[in-house]
């Protein structure tokens, strides 16, 4: 399928959103603790968008050939970064991946 300027500038920035939120998950976790509740409510609520909105559409994107090849390997690094946080994500007790994180 052709890739149009839109999916491809709706990817990128999705996967840049996305994998900055990992870069800095750790860290949140280590305080998450000593966070205000609206600081956690917040963080929390960006995660479920990042997760019900852009990686639902950037599966669909990979999925149907509309990502550029550096996208597509920016998924899979992004799917496998997924897998190894999701201690993290299951111990915050936020909303789970809502994709296959095992690529074919």
């Amino acid at each position: 399928m052709a890739q149009t300027t839109e999916v491809i500038q709706r990817a990128e920035r999705s996967l840049n959103a996305i994998h900055s939120f990992i870069d800095d998950l750790r860290d949140l976790a280590e305080e998450w603790e000593t966070l205000e509740e609206w600081d956690r409510v917040s963080e929390s609520l960006y995660w479920d968008h990042m997760m019900a909105d852009y990686l639902v559409e950037l599966d669909g994107f990979y999925n149907s050939s509309q990502l550029t090849k550096a996208q597509q390997s920016s998924y899979c690094l992004l799917i496998r970064r997924l897998k190894e946080v999701m201690p993290i994500i299951t111990r915050l007790n936020w909303y789970c991946p809502p994709v296959s994180l095992d690529l074919s």
